[in-house]
């Protein structure tokens, strides 16, 4: 497709990075979170988000070294990207497990035809997504706190408090605009980290466990396999 120049994956570290180009960029993170400031605003994501980024708007991003994210870089943005106006979109679950299957197929040597065939199938699938609106600011400046240290165990009336409403008011709004309850919420980032971990470092799961809150190993593993339905251990050195 000639719109679409390549795909990467690439890590970035704690150093600020400050750039433009003259094409856009879409990047959707595989593992852990990366912060990037757009026109004097920070955005915070993690995985099920992407964010685009205008040509020639310059944008500084910092990462911690065991992220990863697939980024696309295009000279034309997909039909819908082009229509809404946010600049930090949610995907769907099946784009997540596409550019999870690019990050395996990309880490290898790949054919440049079975490369352009992945790049339009990706291509088609930014094309329907049906992105969903931002976060209420208050909830937004909440889910940025979260994800800044998942291994800070928040509590509902804490974190009603930063988002400036009841907790009872707090929930009501995090579900609406999440979908999911606070905690669910945050356990599935939770997991989601530990398992970016477990697949692209050498930590052990007990550090691990600990990277994401918890202080016990075996109740780590339990809530890993409910969630996953496969131990810890199985995600080791994938």
């Amino acid at each position: 497709m000639d719109s679409i120049n390549k795909l990467t994956i690439r890590g970035y570290n704690l150093q600020v990075h400050s750039h433009s180009h003259p094409y856009h960029q879409i990047l959707l993170p595989l593992s852990g979170t990366i912060e990037i400031q757009i026109k004097a605003e920070t955005f915070i994501l993690g995985l099920g988000e992407c964010i685009v980024i205008n040509a020639t708007d310059t944008h500084s991003f910092r990462a911690n070294n065991h992220a990863r994210f697939l980024v696309l870089d295009t000279y034309d943005l997909p039909d819908n990207i082009k229509q809404v106006k946010n600049t930090q979109l949610t995907v769907d679950q099946a784009l997540i497990a596409f550019i999870q299957f690019i990050e395996k197929q990309l880490e290898l040597f790949l054919m440049p035809e079975l490369e352009t065939k992945l790049l339009d199938v990706f291509y088609q699938l930014l094309n329907v997504q049906n992105f969903t609106k931002r976060l209420d600011k208050r909830i937004s400046k909440v889910v940025n706190l979260i994800k800044q240290d998942l291994a800070e165990n928040y509590s509902n009336e804490y974190l009603a408090q930063v988002a400036n409403l009841s907790t009872s008011q707090f929930k009501t709004l995090f579900k609406q605009q999440t979908g999911l309850t606070p905690q669910s919420f945050i356990s599935n980032l939770k997991m989601e980290q530990a398992k970016g971990l477990l697949i692209h470092t050498d930590l052990p799961i007990a550090l691990i466990a600990e990277r994401v809150g918890y202080r016990n190993a075996s109740a780590f593993s339990r809530k890993f396999k409910a969630h996953f339905g496969l131990t810890a251990k199985s995600f080791l050195h994938f």
